[in-house]
């Protein structure tokens, strides 16, 4: 998921108490492999109950979801490989964020992007899906009901 901060900010965040978020692009790496579309249209919800560290973060008047990049299942891509991946591309972690319980050790599951790095190029094999899409999925989604996947 890519997530716009428009200004620097501070919130609590669940267990991890306060945190600074400065402005610019992150990207967050989940696992709803199971779920995906109920996850997302979860995400872009105003009012539900703050459960994962990401939930914190998007409730913020200036945070907003902007894109997401979904990975075929073929394509054998978990949130670790992506987290390493943009570390390498000199990405700043948000220490513990979305990771607090990952065997993997991974220092977090989000990370600040650098302005110049372009996620499309970066991860060729995954779709995205702007912001409109999304909405777009979540009601179709609705108008059939929680079953649909």
């Amino acid at each position: 998921m890519i997530i716009s901060v428009r200004k620097d900010i501070r919130l609590r965040i669940g267990s991890l108490g306060e945190m600074e978020f400065k402005k610019g692009r992150y990207a967050y790496a989940g696992s709803a492999q199971r779920a995906l579309p109920a996850r997302l249209c979860r995400h872009l919800k105003s009012s539900k109950k703050l459960f994962w560290h990401i939930d914190y973060l998007l409730k913020d008047e200036n945070v907003s979801l902007t894109k997401v990049f979904v990975f075929p299942a073929s394509a054998k891509v978990d949130e670790h490989k992506i987290i390493r991946r943009l570390l390498a591309f000199s990405c700043q972690p948000v220490w513990r964020f979305g990771s607090s319980d990952c065997k993997f050790s991974c220092p977090a599951h989000l990370v600040r992007l650098q302005l110049k790095i372009s996620l499309s190029k970066t991860f060729p094999q995954a779709t995205a899906l702007n912001s409109r899409q999304l909405k777009n999925l979540c009601s179709f989604r609705s108008s059939f009901g929680r079953k649909i996947k």
